[in-house]
C-alpha cells in the first residue's frame, strides 16, 4: 500500500512540474549582441533570479546584428521583444517600423567614445582623418557616431568608418587597426586590462545620447500587455539590484554565467562603471521612465544633422504604461 501511495505522489508530483512547466509562456528576446556581452548583465541577473518565471515568462535571448535590426525583427514578430538604444526607435519609426520604447535602463547615454592613447585622438574634435570602428551599420553607435559627425561638420566620407562585430573591432583597437570606437563603457576597461592605453570621450558631451532600452511592437503593447509588463518589471527588479549592491549583482552574474568563473571582482568593477555613468541612480524620477523632451532633442539632433529624413511625434516614440515607482 505504501508503494502505491508513494507511486501515487510521484506522479502527482510530476503533474505539477509539467503543468508548471506548460504554464510558462516562452518568449523570444533579441539583444543586439552577443547574450554574454558584459552590457547584458542585468539581462542575464532578471533571468538567473527568476522574476520572469515567477510572472509566467520563460525567456530566451537571442543575438541579433544590432539595435536598428533588433527593432525591426520585434515589429515583425520575429522577436517578441527586445532591447536596444532608445533612439532607435527615433531612426526606425518613420520608416513603417511599429515598435515603441516602454522602458529604459538609466538616464545616461550609454555609448562612448574609446580612443587609443596613440591615436591623437584629444577631443571629438580630432575625429577627421581617424579610423573608428562601430559593431555593425545597423546599430546605433553608428548613427550616433554620424550625428556627432555632422554635428562637428566633419563629413562621414573623411571618417574610415569600419564596422567588424564586436569581437572584431575589440581586436582592432588592441591591434592598433583603428584608432577607436564607439561602444560600452566597460571596453575601456578591457582594453587597460590587455595594456593597451586609452582615453574615454563620452559622446554625451556633444549628442544627447540615450541608454539602453527595451523595445516592444505596437501589436504586443496593444495585445499582449501582461508579457510587456512582467518583463519591463524583472528587468527594472534586476537593474535596481545592481544599483543596490554591484558585488553581489557581480557574484550572482557570474554564477549563472559559469564561463566567468572567478571574474567577479572584473564585473563588479564593470557594473559600478554603469552605476555611475549610465545609471545614474541619484536622478530623480520613476525608474525605467522616458522624459518626452530628451526624446524631442535627440530627434531633432538626428534631423539638424541629416542622419535623419523626418521625425515622428514624440507620443509614437515611447510609453511609460509599463513603468512604475523606483523601491
Amino acid at each position: 500500500m505504501k508503494r502505491v501511495v508513494a507511486l501515487v505522489l510521484s506522479l502527482m508530483a510530476a503533474s505539477l512540474l509539467t503543468t508548471s512547466a506548460s504554464a510558462q509562456e516562452r518568449i523570444k528576446f533579441l539583444l543586439p549582441g552577443p547574450p554574454a556581452l558584459p552590457a547584458f548583465v542585468q539581462f542575464q541577473l532578471a533571468k538567473s533570479k527568476g522574476y520572469f518565471l515567477k510572472e509566467g515568462f520563460d525567456v530566451e535571448f537571442i543575438g541579433a546584428k544590432g539595435g536598428v535590426d533588433v527593432a525591426k525583427q520585434v515589429a515583425v514578430g520575429n522577436g517578441d521583444m527586445g532591447t536596444a538604444l532608445a533612439d532607435t526607435v527615433i531612426l526606425v519609426r518613420p520608416n513603417g517600423v511599429p515598435v515603441k520604447a516602454v522602458a529604459q535602463l538609466g538616464k545616461g547615454g550609454l555609448n562612448q567614445l574609446i580612443a587609443r592613447e596613440d591615436s591623437g585622438i584629444h577631443s571629438l574634435k580630432d575625429l577627421k582623418g581617424k579610423r573608428v570602428g562601430v559593431g555593425s551599420f545597423s546599430q546605433s553607435s553608428y548613427y550616433e557616431l554620424l550625428a556627432v559627425l555632422g554635428h562637428l561638420g566633419i563629413p562621414k566620407e573623411q571618417v574610415d568608418i569600419q564596422a567588424a562585430g564586436p569581437g572584431g573591432i575589440a581586436q582592432m583597437i588592441v591591434g592598433g587597426v583603428i584608432d577607436a570606437i564607439v561602444n560600452p563603457p566597460e571596453w575601456a576597461l578591457e582594453f587597460k586590462a590587455k595594456g593597451v592605453p586609452v582615453r574615454v570621450l563620452p559622446i554625451e558631451e556633444l549628442f544627447p545620447a540615450m541608454p539602453q532600452s527595451l523595445l516592444a511592437s505596437d501589436d504586443a503593447i496593444a495585445n499582449r500587455p501582461k508579457m510587456v509588463g512582467a518583463i519591463v518589471r524583472g528587468m527594472l527588479l534586476a537593474l535596481q539590484d545592481v544599483i543596490d549592491n554591484p558585488k553581489q549583482a557581480a557574484a550572482d552574474y557570474v554564477k549563472a554565467m559559469p564561463q566567468y568563473a572567478g571574474q567577479e571582482a572584473r564585473f563588479q568593477e564593470i557594473l559600478q562603471l554603469y552605476i555611475d555613468d549610465v545609471y545614474v541612480a541619484s536622478k530623480p524620477g520613476m525608474m525605467g521612465a522616458f522624459d518626452p523632451k530628451r526624446f524631442e532633442a535627440v530627434q531633432s539632433f538626428y534631423l539638424t544633422n541629416k542622419v535623419l529624413e523626418k521625425g515622428s511625434p514624440i507620443s509614437e516614440l515611447y510609453t511609460n504604461a509599463f513603468v512604475t515607482p523606483a523601491k
